[in-house]
């Protein structure tokens, strides 16, 4: 449904992305795909996907890995070098953007709570 809607960007997870890559591709999407550990980032990049998705233990909902954010993603960034690696998990605020900055992360993914209850914002937030 996703490719036939022209998604730009498609995100998989768990399984093997080699299968979905090509419609991926064919669709003209961009492909991410959420990784654990070190080796299964080494065979995302080598199935084709454009970014790697480093997910920490501490993210929200389905976790694969057993590493933490911080010590996951310079060991993806050096292993799939040049490929972008954009970071999940652990990620609640400007603080833990700012910590991944030295480890030259492309971006990171806040999506857990980005409005705290105390933001004036929130109640405005369905």
């Amino acid at each position: 449904m996703c490719l036939e809607e022209k998604l730009p960007i498609i995100s998989t997870f768990w399984a093997d992305p080699s299968p979905t890559h090509a419609r991926i591709h064919q669709a003209g999407a961009l492909h991410l795909h959420t990784v654990g550990d070190v080796d299964e980032a080494l065979h995302a990049v080598a199935a084709g996907v454009d970014v790697v998705v480093a997910q920490g233990w501490e993210a929200g909902g389905h976790v694969r890995g057993g590493t933490t954010t911080m010590a996951l993603v310079p060991a993806v960034v050096d292993a799939v070098d040049p490929v972008p690696v954009v970071v999940a998990g652990g990620i609640a605020d400007g603080r833990g953007v700012a910590a991944g900055v030295p480890v030259a992360w492309a971006t990171s993914g806040i999506a857990q709570n980005p409005l705290r209850p105390t933001d004036p914002k929130a109640a405005e937030q369905p």
